[in-house]
């Protein structure tokens, strides 16, 4: 199962974070290899999902997790317990104390180790990803509408933010999951198809610079004079003209919508009349591309065949029956494909008012064009992803492992309550301590007589410069020494490694012996 990645925003009524009394204000989620992240209110939201098996990856799983289960099994300790059982978490909090990282922060973690400069929850105002505030969305209905109208919960028309598998990004209806005001610097993209104003770090669907075919998400400020962005459809405005009534009348009366796989139509068969040629010039007067086709049986076929003449007549004129149709249809079957549109001019203009829109989709229509989510709540998720693709390869020996295998059973415990038995815990003690001295001795028996370099130390004198090395018994809590002394058989780098004593060990001798003390 794909894991999720799960972030909260909370508030604390203490002086520190508490999740026995902590309250979540929002849950965000982002699958492991998926792109678009979703926020809720609540854990509800997931849809179950947490309940079934899902493996999850947090940073700080101890507190996250806890909340998780507070809020799915309050008051319901066989609940709980069951499910601490059976989860599978991943912390990258914990896979970087296993390697030793200093700052195990998320804001730290991501500047050390990938580059990035997170902001903070009391500056969020300053994250941008936005389009100006008078920039033409499109709704799902096919109406279009300044930015800043846009409210939570309206419906815009969006599209996959990733190909489908052996096939093109499908047309899908969007939901507004958070909306944003902001007032940033901002670039004007003039291109060959239109004009679009947004912040440099806004995403727009481009075609790539030596593929002509494939088309990826690409920030503005990467974007250069002469790129080609995935053009959708030219804005218009609802034509309440008397030819726009009768073009919707005809195509409603008599007209249909032709789906054939990848390129959909708008087909109005008739006899040649009056009425067909009335229809024809409307179309002509209107602007709206179509092409005329004689049948055997006597009809005549005018179609609105491309992407731009189809939304354009459905949205300007607005035919009832063939709208509330497409509506139905088109989610998930009509393809978001597009033309392109060659950037001529980039223009840096001062700050002004911006919006950034979140959608369920991670999409929409952005004054013609094809737009990425502004998803300004979700910098923690990426974060986190990224921070796990990045470290658990790197990851060797067992402290990780043992470390989230405990996260499930502190949470239990800090949720039960317990008591430390302080008889059992000084015998158990006791017990690891002459197992270490045991162990150490027999190590001190099969190294009698051996030495290995302790320190090597550089020093510098007027006749030049020489190294100091210091030499002597090899001791079995030093990975380093251990590693020097079975230097023989594997790589020094990898000596301490699970996997290499355990192979070293099976080979038996007397390197052999000495992996098995080790492990």
């Amino acid at each position: 199962m794909n894991p999720l990645i799960v972030d909260l925003e909370t508030t604390t009524p203490g002086p520190k974070p508490d999740m026995r009394v902590d309250t979540v204000t929002q849950v965000g989620w982002l699958p492991l290899d998926g792109d678009v992240a979703k926020w809720a209110g609540c854990f509800c939201a997931l849809g179950g999902s947490y309940m079934r098996g899902t493996p999850f990856v947090m940073h700080s799983a101890m507190y996250d997790l806890g909340l998780l289960v507070r809020a799915a099994f309050d008051g319901d300790p066989l609940g709980w317990a069951e499910f601490l059982r059976d989860v599978e978490v991943h912390d990258t909090l914990a896979l970087a104390y296993a390697q030793g990282k200093q700052d195990l922060s998320l804001k730290g973690l991501g500047a050390s180790e990938l580059g990035v400069v997170t902001v903070p929850y009391a500056q969020r105002h300053l994250i941008g990803d936005c389009i100006g505030s008078n920039t033409l969305v499109l709704r799902a209905n096919l109406h279009w509408d300044n930015a800043d109208n846009i409210r939570v919960g309206d419906e815009l028309l969006g599209l996959d933010a990733k190909p489908l598998p052996h096939s093109r990004r499908r047309f899908r209806h969007t939901t507004v999951e958070a909306v944003r005001y902001f007032k940033k610097p901002r670039l004007c993209l003039v291109t060959d198809k239109g004009t679009v104003v947004c912040t440099p770090d806004h995403r727009w669907l481009s075609y790539h610079h030596t593929r002509s075919e494939l088309r990826v998400w690409r920030e503005a400020s990467q974007l250069r004079v002469g790129d080609a962005l995935a053009f959708c459809v030219t804005p218009w405005f609802e034509d309440h003209s008397y030819m726009a009534g009768y073009i919707a009348a005809a195509f409603d009366g008599e007209g249909h919508i032709n789906k054939s796989p990848g390129h959909w139509r708008l087909s109005f068969p008739q006899r040649p009349n009056e009425m067909l040629t009335e229809v024809e010039q409307a179309l002509v007067e209107k602007g709206l591309p179509y092409t005329r086709r004689e049948a055997k049986d006597g009809l005549t076929y005018l179609s609105v065949g491309t992407r731009n003449g189809l939304l354009r007549l459905l949205g300007q004129c607005r035919p009832r029956r063939l709208l509330a149709e497409y509506g139905r249809l088109a989610p998930g079957a009509h393809e978001a494909t597009g033309q392109p549109a060659r950037i001529l001019a980039i223009e840096k203009r001062p700050p002004g008012p911006v919006v950034g829109l979140q959608t369920t989709t991670g999409t929409f229509v952005a004054g013609g064009f094809y737009s990425h989510n502004s998803q300004y709540l979700a910098q923690d998720l990426f974060l986190t992803r990224d921070l796990l693709k990045k470290l658990l390869p790197l990851n060797h020996g067992t402290a990780y492992d043992i470390d989230r295998a405990l996260i499930p059973a502190l949470i239990d415990c800090s949720y039960r309550g317990y008591e430390v038995d302080q008889e059992r815990l000084g015998d158990a003690i006791t017990e690891a301590e002459a197992i270490r001295d045991r162990m150490e001795a027999a190590f001190g028996r099969v190294t009698s007589g051996t030495e290995v370099l302790h320190s090597r130390r550089k020093r510098v004198r007027k006749s030049g410069t020489d190294y100091v090395e210091k030499h002597g018994p090899p001791s079995i809590s030093s990975p380093t020494q251990v590693g020097r002394l079975l230097s023989s058989t594997a790589g020094e780098s990898m000596l301490t490694d699970k996997e290499t004593l355990q192979m070293i060990a099976a080979g038996g001798g007397h390197e052999g012996i000495l992996a098995d003390l080790t492990l």
